[in-house]
């Protein structure tokens, strides 16, 4: 097989969609030696990529993303004769003659519009949904992301596939005392902190996060802090701004993490907790759980999917999440319990499963056209 694979999403900086693209990428790099890969890259990330032969790296030079998507990208999938065209992030072609796969992690622009620019509302209510519709293939993170296209954007049910995200092998268990210390006096942090990944925007609720630790924090009978790694973004209300600003007892905020950092500030931690309102898989879940950090989760949208029996799933309740937080900190047992069974259900997931379930869905598709054009 001929394969396309969109990478216009990806940049330096790895996070949401641009994360799934690049471990598809890699771990397809690692299990697929046979079929031909053409892979679509903005010339200033070509250096993310050391290749085998069967991988060609063409380079982007069209700064519009719609223009690249709906008119170029269509062209080059002609030019290369290419069996599969898979866009693992925004929108795909409206027309091609070429068999096209579209990943689609979640409906946020459907259920929270409000979060999002007015100009990216429109690029996501239109110029995505009618790719989607377009597609041959949908792919989505989720069961419940999944039931959310289907019913939502009016998918065909056959045309949505669930395909798990996996999980980086940086994100461990990291016994180096020194090299937890290193980032511990990097960023100044506490012996004892509940932590919090993700961006600060009106969608991963951050006011029930600091109200859940507000309350923990007079729960404990030790000092407790809550350190907040994420960029804050768009339409980010007032609660974060005072995070930010520092203003907040007992909140530290350290904005972006390099990548190298993470998993030691996941391993110091004492809890990690996530109240986002909505989420297609929520990544960082798996980060932690991989990572041996006890996890508290709010029990809506994909995250029982993702958090299974490795954690606490907990209704969004102040007062519900701050007294399982309390309970977490002063129970070494319970803390215990969580870290060997988030360990085990973060291993259930993996970036090399998921290539292997993508390239067989790549297979499957091209062999149920060659059927139909018998």
């Amino acid at each position: 097989m001929k394969i396309g694979i969109d990478a216009y999403s990806i940049t330096d900086h790895r996070g949401g969609i641009a994360n799934v693209a690049y471990n598809l990428i890699i771990n397809l790099a690692k299990i697929d030696q046979t079929n031909e890969y053409f892979i679509f890259i903005r010339p200033q990330y070509r250096y993310l990529f050391d290749l085998p032969d069967n991988f060609h790296i063409k380079l982007v030079k069209h700064p519009h993303i719609i223009v690249w998507d709906q008119f170029f990208l269509p062209i080059a999938a002609l030019r290369y004769k290419l069996d599969i065209l898979h866009v693992p992030g925004f929108a795909a072609p409206f027309f091609s003659n070429t068999n096209v796969i579209l990943t689609l992690h979640d409906v946020t622009f459907k259920l929270f519009a409000n979060t999002m620019p007015p100009k990216a509302r429109y690029f996501w209510n239109f110029v995505v949904v009618f790719s989607a519709r377009r597609a041959n293939l949908v792919l989505t993170d989720s069961k419940n992301s999944r039931n959310d296209i289907i019913n939502l954007l009016k998918i065909p049910p056959e045309k949505v596939v669930t395909v798990y995200c996996g999980i980086d092998s940086r994100f461990k268990l990291i016994k180096e005392r020194a090299v937890l210390e290193r980032v511990r006096y990097k960023y100044k942090l506490p012996d004892h902190f509940i932590l919090s990944v993700g961006v600060l925007e009106p969608r991963k609720n951050i006011d029930l996060l600091v109200q859940s630790y507000l309350k923990a924090a007079r729960m404990c009978h030790q000092k407790i802090y809550l350190v907040v790694v994420g960029e804050i973004r768009w339409k980010s209300y007032q609660i974060a701004k005072l995070i930010v600003q520092g203003r907040i007892p007992g909140i530290i905020y350290l904005g972006h993490v390099p990548d190298e950092d993470l998993p030691a500030i996941y391993n110091l931690a004492d809890v990690f907790v996530y109240t986002s309102k909505y989420e297609g898989f929520g990544l960082p879940l798996l980060e932690a759980m991989a990572c041996g950090t006890p996890v508290i989760s709010v029990n809506n949208s994909s995250l029982p999917e993702v958090v299974g029996n490795g954690g606490i799933l907990v209704s969004e309740d102040s007062d519900r999440i701050a007294g399982k937080i309390a309970y977490v900190i002063a129970n070494p047992e319970a803390q215990t319990k969580l870290r060997l069974k988030g360990l085990t259900q973060a291993s259930r997931f993996s970036w090399k499963k998921y290539a292997q379930q993508v390239l067989d869905i790549y297979s499957r598709l091209v062999s149920m056209k060659k059927v139909l054009s018998l």
